[in-house]
């Protein structure tokens, strides 16, 4: 039977490739993912409207306080997003952007690595992404492996969270040190 140890549902973005496929992956033996598209306005992918759009893209990060923060964003929600992390008792001792997005789902796991490296800073403790939009999990045990510190997307925070939420403990090898505590 699917899902014999637990189903997850997930709300995806409308026009969002990326979510689904990436769950799939993340989702351990005995857990079905299910989806379902939400409404919205605008063109899918771009930055107009993206505050609207995406609001709650911090996942929980545990006992991390210093860290880098890279997105897909325009600089004003770049900005607005590290505030918000600031906000909530973060330290964001390094920010970068994606630069020269036109669409998100045009994207490519080596230009997220790429923004990941340029967000690092020596004193992160951790690297997030913030975007369920851009690839990441090809790239993310690989960014954790070369800059020995862990790196956590919104797309394995999301992951990581329903499966903890579900109490499914099934350690995921591949994507970061984050989905090994489930």
């Amino acid at each position: 039977m699917m899902g014999w140890r637990t189903r997850i549902g997930f709300l995806v973005p409308p026009g969002n490739p990326t979510v689904e496929p990436e769950m799939t992956e993340l989702a351990p033996a005995g857990v079905s993912v299910h989806f379902t598209r939400l409404s919205a306005s605008g063109t899918a992918g771009t930055h107009s409207g993206q505050e609207e759009r995406n609001r709650s893209q911090i996942a929980s990060l545990d006992d991390v306080r210093r860290i880098a923060y890279a997105t897909p964003y325009d600089a004003d929600l770049t900005e607005q997003g590290r505030a918000h992390l600031a906000q909530h008792g973060f330290d964001v001792v390094g920010v970068a952007r994606l630069e020269g997005v036109r669409n998100i789902y045009e994207e490519t796991a080596e230009r997220a690595y790429a923004v990941g490296k340029q967000a690092d800073r020596p004193e992160a403790e951790a690297i997030f992404f913030s975007g369920t939009g851009m690839p990441t999990l090809a790239m993310l045990q690989v960014l954790e492996n070369d800059l020995g510190k862990p790196v956590v997307s919104a797309a394995s925070a999301m992951m990581w969270n329903a499966l903890r939420i579900a109490g499914v403990r099934a350690p995921r090898q591949g994507y970061g040190r984050l989905l090994l505590r489930t």
